[in-house]
């Protein structure tokens, strides 16, 4: 994983919050995953390494997020609130 957002990386339209791909994540879609990445990888970037300083950190705290994410998928309920706000 480099700092940069991959090349099929989308921006995130401000009404788009993710839950229509996360719904996907929950059935195990791994192509619904790698969208979810590409569309929001650079946003969290940003916000990382804005709070960590070093690009490597940021990278390995970005790694973990989306392992998480990919392994407790099943847990997310929209009734909790959004994933992205």
């Amino acid at each position: 994983m480099s700092g940069t957002p991959p090349k099929s990386a989308s921006v995130a339209h401000p009404h788009d919050n993710g839950s229509h791909l996360l719904d996907r994540v929950v059935a195990r879609d791994k192509e619904a995953f790698g969208e979810l990445y590409d569309r929001f990888f650079g946003v969290l970037f940003s916000v990382v390494i804005s709070i960590v300083k070093s690009e490597s950190k940021a990278e390995d705290v970005l790694q973990e997020t989306f392992l998480k994410i990919w392994r407790k998928a099943d847990t997310y309920s929209s009734k909790y609130g959004q994933p992205v706000t």
